[in-house]
């Protein structure tokens, strides 16, 4: 099983645009996995653990599974109402419904479990504002040409463990003493419900173990000055910089750009259906997000959007 997933992120990575630059280029993916962690002792002491699923709508699903083109061997299936996102379970992998809104993608960029296993993190403790931020620098860099590099990105961005009272989740924002890569404020507030809204991603035949971390672990994140970046890192880093809150977050996430670098593989009118429901408002990232689709009125609820796949 360890074979085939390594295998298959191989092909991920020559697929992808750019090579991923690791701060541990010799160590596998495995190694960091299992050598990079603090876990927690026991997950009764996590927030995730208050928090069980509340998500029960099978419509909704469906068609998140036709509109994002989730295809074998990738399901999306429901949690059960008692569920906790802190419980593992090898081939189904739960993902937050704002995950989606963020940008995120499946089959995930390889540059994803490469970020994750070098802090030693598993997924499920991010929140979904730090997917964005995340999706939003793999656009910059895959945009612009950068260096696609795991310690450009904690150069640039800090983890940080949640309080003693909402245990176990890990939140990413800029260093104080960096200036942003786009506009910090056109980053949306985290939906407060998207901690009991959940669903897994099932990968049959494969175990999410071999790609990320897979408990909740403590991050320690260093400073900034310990990383050190090599020159096309270094010169990416001086580019990035340079944005003076130019940039909004809306506009590295539109679907038909994420399209176009190979990130999503949704069909042009999804694409403007998404786009829609990202609409900035009031200068901000539109806050119905994705968590608005059939969910708004109850004629909305009655009439499903289906989003067919166009062959080719």
């Amino acid at each position: 099983m360890a074979d085939r997933s390594a295998s298959r992120l191989q092909k991920m990575n020559q697929a992808s645009k750019r090579g991923i630059i690791i701060r541990s280029p010799t160590m596998s993916l495995q190694d960091m996995i299992l050598e990079r962690s603090d876990e927690y002792p026991s997950v009764s002491h996590l927030d995730s653990y208050n928090h069980n699923n509340r998500f029960n709508d099978a419509d909704v699903i469906a068609n998140y599974k036709n509109m994002y083109r989730i295809r074998p061997p990738y399901r999306l299936v429901l949690a059960e109402p008692g569920d906790r996102s802190c419980h593992w379970r090898p081939n189904a992998l739960c993902i937050y419904k704002g995950v989606l809104a963020a940008g995120v993608r499946f089959p995930f960029h390889p540059f994803i479990p490469q970020l994750l296993a070098d802090v030693g993190i598993s997924p499920c403790q991010l929140p979904p504002n730090a997917w964005r931020l995340i999706m939003c620098f793999i656009v910059l860099c895959l945009k612009n040409d950068f260096p696609l590099s795991v310690a450009l990105f904690r150069r640039i961005f800090q983890f940080k463990n949640s309080s003693s009272q909402t245990l176990g989740w890990v939140y990413i924002n800029h260093r104080p003493t960096t200036p942003p890569i786009f506009h910090p404020k056109s980053i949306p507030d985290n939906n407060p419900k998207w901690r009991d809204e959940f669903m897994y991603l099932m990968w049959d035949g494969g175990d999410w173990g071999t790609l990320f971390q897979s408990s909740f672990s403590r991050v320690s994140d260093g400073s900034p000055g310990d990383i050190v970046l090599t020159e096309g890192e270094a010169l990416a880093y001086a580019e990035l910089i340079k944005d003076n809150y130019a940039t909004m977050a809306w506009e590295l996430l539109d679907e038909f750009l994420l399209k176009t670098l190979g990130l999503s593989r949704v069909s042009d009118k999804a694409a403007e259906f998404i786009n829609k429901q990202n609409e900035p408002e009031g200068g901000q990232t539109a806050r119905k997000d994705q968590e608005g689709l059939l969910e708004g009125s109850q004629a909305d609820r009655e009439r499903p959007c289906h989003f067919e796949a166009s062959r080719g």
